[in-house]
């Protein structure tokens, strides 16, 4: 009795230090599990440009840039670079950053990168790039004039609709390099100065009394010619013309 007494009275003196010990182990043994099981998402990030061309000197590389997590939209910040120089640094709104470069570009094919960085830790940034290209003013107002041929000669006309020849030069003008040109081919005359036909450029007006023209290279040009006919692409038929440089 004395014996097994003094066993049963020992018993808590010997457990109670291992339960306690126990107790104290957990939490970190629960933190590790917690922390291996942490995840850091990557965000849906979308971006879209408007045009793949650029001009020069009225440049407007328009993005669109949209970063959404689980459906939800993304706080944080988007950076741009195009061809490795910084160009601008936006906040997302309701996932959502939209920019409108205007800055003078060399002709060529640039890369625009962005970096979206979200506010939260929980997710990772996400880089996208794009390419735009570049192209002189002279070489938008030819692309954009050749996008006019076929359509009919309308007296007075000044949209696509239907051209004569300065509502066309001035409209191609305005599209292709926000240049706003006189209404009529009178006008136009002094809308630039005068270069010798062999220093002129594809882009430059050809200008002759009562019409005018725009000059593709060699011996072409493009013009809305007269009622009955529609804008095309021709050889120059005037004689002596004057070559008006109005960029």
């Amino acid at each position: 009795m004395g014996a097994g007494l003094a066993l049963a009275v020992g018993l808590p003196t010997v457990t109670a230090p291992l339960a306690s010990a126990a107790p104290a182990a957990a939490p970190a043994t629960a933190a590790a599990t917690t922390a291996a099981t942490v995840k850091v998402r990557t965000p849906h990030v979308t971006l879209k440009r408007s045009a793949t061309k650029q001009i020069s000197k009225v440049s407007s590389i328009r993005l669109k840039v949209r970063a959404t997590s689980r459906g939800k939209a993304v706080s944080g910040t988007v950076r741009v670079t195009v061809s490795g120089k910084h160009a601008r640094t936006l906040k997302l709104h309701h996932g959502v950053a939209t920019l409108k470069l205007t800055k003078k570009l060399t002709a060529g094919r640039r890369t625009v990168k962005v970096v979206v960085d979200p506010t939260s830790a929980a997710l990772r940034k996400v880089v996208r790039r794009t390419h735009v290209r570049v192209v002189s003013q002279h070489q938008a107002i030819v692309a954009i004039a050749k996008k006019y041929v076929g359509v009919r000669y309308v007296s007075g006309g000044r949209t696509p609709r239907g051209f004569d020849c300065s509502g066309f030069t001035s409209y191609v003008y305005k599209k292709a390099v926000g240049k706003k040109l006189s209404r009529t081919s009178s006008g136009q005359r002094h809308n630039g100065h005068v270069v010798s036909r062999r220093s002129a450029q594809p882009g430059d007006i050809i200008w002759t009394a009562g019409h005018v023209a725009i000059y593709l290279g060699g011996n072409r040009q493009i013009d809305a010619p007269r009622p009955g006919k529609s804008i095309h692409v021709r050889a120059i038929w005037q004689s002596h013309p004057t070559f008006i440089r109005a960029v």
